[in-house]
């Protein structure tokens, strides 16, 4: 990745982007507060330019708004522009470190094209111009706005803070704002803080450092004007000395020896190198003698112009008349480069002469100030004019101003002494110590704000951690964790106040189809949904939390049964309103479960198991609805986990037994086949039902283990039998539909088979049509694959499922078996018949064989049998039983069994049904009608009817209108879809006009007769009636 991805990825946050902002228009108040402190109280310099103060308030003032406000941005923007070009005309490269910064602020402010790319590269350009400016050095920088500020090179880091400023709002992470959060404005605090204590750190280094160089420039001005007298001193000295040799040789030769005089002055210019020249004049300026060594023009001309110059002339009239050498600043081209020392010679008064000195002022001065002043600068003033200053090129630009001293060499002269400062003057680490500190106070505000946000953070990190802890991050409702701490503090509360507490415990029915079909997203979509819709109507002090998965728990204290039903149902109701997705509805329903208790209350744990119990309940009976929990029903889980614990102890130590109930051909009487069921003999409960245990081991997954255990249990005893030649036909094995889904069930089977060396004709696949409910392509062809391997395959619980019939004509199957709860009312229960009788039919159309199960009456048999069912199995004709009973039946009987026998009236003509609840109009009926030779059979209520019918060949019913649980038209309309051959009267004293009209309009009832009858009229009836019989067989036949 480039340098230019990698920074396009920074993001800047918080109060980190407004630092440079802060710290531009820190320093600039600062700087102008400094100036106003020195401009009224200590006239002093001050420290930071008008130019700069400018500059980095507007360029701070600018930064700070760019990204909050627009305009007042873009107008500051131009107007820094402004200023940053006239300071750039005046101050050089300062200027033009901050015109870039401009350039840059007008670049963020302004939709420019490429906008983040143009603000990196001034940025970038900021960066080289500050690296520049710092180690330039600062004799090189030519301002007439120079400053303090300039030697510490805090104009480098300003051009550095523009430049984060610039990269600061470009990235910044944030889209603006003022701060709103409390995190926020503590940062801003925080950086607020920093940023001025940094500058109050720089300023108050600064100002000590200006102190001291204004007390070093204080004692160097003394030191020089100390100098300065001094060397003035050695010179008059000099001289003093000079006119002694000089008046020496005038006594000795009584006049002046020009050769002689010359000599003096070689001397004396060769051992003073400030000297220009030595001369001898007389009082009115007349030249008597001169000599110069570097410059004998200039001093001769400036000699001969004495006489006329009145200046002169007053300091050689007064030079004459002292005897102490005396001072004069003279030069000829108007220049005052050169001063005079004289001293009168000795002579009469009144022409007396003055040996004079020409020396070098800026040769003198230079002479005069000492190395160690070397780092101070000086300007030497008389009547306005420099005589002297040995300030570098360009003088005050490179050097800064400290004040002005006065200064009397001579009695009659008055100098002006201006002291000025190198950069140089100060090491290199007192310069630099305020720019240090001002940047180490940067880096810990930085810090701390760092360290403010990672603190932040972590407490964002806690919140979050707690509020995973404790919420659930779905739905943003309170977890198990939560709800658990909670429910404590609500169940103590109500032991106290003896008070309700009651839970409602919601389990979502529906939500894995939608996971299943739609997608976890949907899912937890429609979730969060319910969490809404659930939370909008639970109102304080109730609450709501999720428990985990599909489940959610209402919490209501002190509240009474019936509120809590009936939030419970409009909590159900709320639910099962549809979700929309898209262009689609989706549905879910709830099953709640209830628990209240008042003082005594269990622990939070027990209420929710409790409720938990209840919602299962309400699952069992029929979904989207609600139940109370009862005692019975965590009775009832103990059970079933007692039990699901010893199941697996009993697989494990083979506690199971196998019985064998036979299938017989309802025409011959032979064994076709015979039934294993699995038995489980319990060591303290006795035989469990396979009704409570089986559904238990599919829960607990056991049911494959023991699906493996009862086809081997069954292959050992199939092949016992067929060693000993006493069973020739197969035994039939109740495959679980979990185990027929297994991968490797047809596998097992096989083997299984192999083991025992059977074939697939001595084992005959059982299956409810619980198989068909998932994946039903794949169970057609894995049926289809066990009829190719030899398989009878038979579908048990025919009728009682959902899918059996939309599949049953592409099922490889050989027999279906009619439920028995179709069977154990089909003598009395017309629609049970019928059910039996539509479920013969369909499958002798479809070749298949029909097997009726639970025959208990012999009833049951012949009704079934004169529909043409095929075998029968039931306690009518044997008991399941273990393998050692069955051997012994089959000895006993040779595989045959005894059919019932027929009825003795099963070939009789003509046979009568009184049905009456009254027992004196029954003997009555039958004292007539026996003595006219019919067959006469009675019945007291409905049922017995309905066994009469079942197992005779009933030719003709007459039945009282008034019986109990319903009238005798109503109990014709069904004996007419049965037995539609028979002929049906009706016997009573009372009738319903209308529904008695309606029952012979549609062919119910015969005949309507009256009690009390007419014995002649009812034989005639009767007469009548089997001849419509007659006719009804010969039309028939």
């Amino acid at each position: 990745m480039s340098v230019l991805k990698q920074i396009r990825n920074c993001r800047v946050q918080g109060a980190a982007r407004f630092l440079p902002a802060l710290a531009l228009l820190f320093f600039g108040l600062g700087g102008l507060i400094d100036t106003l402190v020195n401009l009224f109280f200590f006239d002093r310099v001050p420290l930071v330019s008008w130019g700069e103060i400018i500059l980095y308030s507007l360029t701070g003032l600018t930064l700070g708004l760019t990204g909050q406000t627009v305009w007042p941005a873009r107008i500051l923007s131009l107007i820094t522009l402004t200023a940053a070009l006239t300071y750039t005309f005046l101050s050089g490269i300062w200027g033009v470190l901050l015109l870039v910064g401009a350039l840059g602020l007008v670049a963020a402010t302004y939709p420019v094209p490429q906008q983040r790319r143009v603000c990196v590269s001034i940025a970038g350009l900021l960066f080289l111009l500050s690296f520049f400016a710092f180690l330039v050095p600062d004799d090189w920088v030519v301002s007439r706005l120079q400053s303090y500020a300039h030697e510490t090179h805090i104009d480098a880091i300003m051009g550095c803070l523009i430049a984060l400023g610039l990269l600061g709002h470009i990235f910044s992470a944030g889209s603006g704002g003022w701060f709103k959060s409390y995190a926020e404005r503590k940062q801003i605090c925080v950086a607020t803080g920093g940023v001025a204590l940094a500058v109050l750190c720089w300023f108050l280094l600064a100002e000590q450092e200006q102190r001291f160089a204004e007390q070093q420039a204080q004692i160097s001005s003394v030191q020089a004007q100390n100098a300065i007298t001094s060397s003035l001193e050695t010179k008059t000295a000099a001289l003093q000395r000079l006119h002694q040799r000089v008046t020496a040789l005038w006594q000795q030769g009584g006049a002046y020896d020009n050769t002689q005089l010359i000599g003096e002055a070689q001397r004396f210019l060769q051992d003073h190198e400030t000297t220009l020249g030595v001369a001898i004049v007389s009082q009115d300026g007349r030249i008597e003698a001169d000599y110069s060594l570097s410059h004998p023009q200039r001093f001769t001309h400036a000699l001969s112009q004495w006489p006329a110059r009145a200046q002169v002339q007053r300091w050689l009239m007064h030079v004459a008349s002292e005897t102490v050498p005396d001072m004069l600043l003279y030069s000829s081209d108007n220049k005052a480069d050169w001063f005079w020392l004289g001293v009168a010679l000795p002579g009469p008064s009144a022409n007396r002469h003055i040996l004079v000195v020409a020396h070098s002022l800026e040769q003198f001065l230079d002479s005069a100030l000492r190395p160690d002043l070397a780092a101070i600068r000086f300007q030497l003033h008389m009547d306005g004019d420099v005589l002297y200053e040995n300030l570098e090129e360009e003088g005050a630009n490179a050097t800064r101003y400290l004040g002005t001293t006065l200064l009397e060499p001579h009695h009659d002269i008055n100098w002006a002494l201006s002291t000025w400062i190198s950069p140089q003057s100060a090491p290199l680490v007192s310069r630099l110590l305020p720019d240090f500190l001002f940047l180490v106070c940067l880096g810990f505000t930085i810090l701390l704000i760092r360290t403010l946000r990672l603190s932040q953070d972590v407490v964002q990190r806690s919140d979050e951690l707690s509020q995973a802890i404790f919420y659930d991050y779905l739905t943003g409702l309170p977890n198990k964790t939560f709800l658990i701490q909670k429910m404590d503090e609500v169940c103590t509360r109500a032991r106290t106040q003896a008070s309700y507490v009651s839970i409602i415990l919601l389990d979502l029915n529906g939500l894995k189809l939608i996971n299943d079909s739609m997608g976890f997203e949907i899912g937890d979509r429609t979730l969060r949904e319910v969490a809404n819709r659930l939370s909008h109507q639970i109102q304080p002090p109730k609450w709501l939390a999720r428990l985990e998965g599909d489940e959610f728990v209402v919490v209501v204290p002190d509240a009474t049964s019936y509120q809590v039903t009936q939030l419970a149902r409009r909590l159900i109701d709320v639910i099962a309103q549809p979700y929309q997705h898209q262009q689609a509805e989706l549905h879910l329903t709830a099953s709640a479960g209830i628990t209240t208790h008042i003082a005594n209350i269990p622990e939070p744990l027990e209420l929710i198991r409790e409720a938990d119990l209840a919602s299962t309940q309400a699952k069992q009976n029929g979904r989207n609805t609600w139940r109370e929990y009862a005692n019975e029903l965590a009775s009832d889980v103990n059970t079933r986990l007692s039990l699901r614990m010893d199941l697996q102890k009993a697989l494990a130590n083979d506690h199971f037994s196998m019985h064998y109930q036979p299938l017989i051909n309802g025409f011959t009487g032979r064994i076709t086949s015979a039934e294993a069921l699995l038995r489980w003999p319990h060591s303290d409960r006795g035989y469990i039902s396979p009704a409570i245990f089986v559904p238990i081991a599919e829960e607990s997954g056991l049911i494959v283990p023991l699906s493996q255990w009862v086809l081997h249990a069954v292959c050992r005893d199939k092949a016992s039998l067929s060693r000993k030649m006493m069973a020739d036909f197969p035994f039939i094995i109740n495959v679980s539909p979990l185990y027929f889904q297994h991968p490797r069930f047809t596998e097992e089977l096989t083997q299984a088979l192999e083991a025992h060396n059977l074939s697939p004709k001595d084992i005959q696949i059982e299956i409810t049509e619980g198989v068909f409910l998932e994946r039903v392509d794949h169970t057609i062809n894995k049926l289809s694959t066990l009829r190719e391997l030899g398989f009878s395959v038979s579908v048990d619980d025919f009728g009682t499922g959902y899918s059996s019939l939309s599949y049953l004509k592409d099922l490889p199957v050989d027999k279906i078996k009619i439920d028995s709860s179709f069977v154990s009312q089909i003598a009395g229960d017309r629609k049970s018949a019928a059910i039996s009788k539509a479920i013969i039919g369909l499958a002798h159309h479809l070749g298949l064989k029909v097997v009726a199960e639970g025959v208990e009456t012999e009833a049951q048999y012949w009704f079934l049998k004169r529909h043409f069912c095929d075998e029968f199995q039931g306690h009518l004709f044997a008991r399941a039983m273990p393998l050692d009973q069955l051997e012994l039946r089959l000895r006993e009987k040779g595989g045959v069994e005894a059919l019932p026998a027929a009825p003795e009236n099963e070939l009789a003509y003509r046979s009568i049904l009184i049905l009456d609840d009254e027992e004196n109009i029954l003997n009555a009926l039958h004292r007539v009608l026996r003595r006219e030779g019919y067959v006469v059979f009675k019945a007291t209520n409905t049922r017995e009817a309905f066994n009469i019918l079942s197992e005779n060949p009933i030719q003709v019913i007459i039945s009282d209108q008034r019986l109990p649980g319903m009238t005798g038209t109503e109990f014709f309309s069904e004996i007419k879809t049965l037995y539609p051959a028979t002929i049906r009267i009706i016997l009573s004293g009372y009738a319903d006009l209308k529904s008695l009209t309606e029952a012979i309009n549609h062919g119910a009832v015969y005949k309507f007769m009256a009690k009390p009858w007419d014995d002649e009229e009812l034989r005639q009836t009767l007469l009548q009636a089997f001849k419509e019989v007659e006719l009804r067989t010969t039309f028939s036949n």
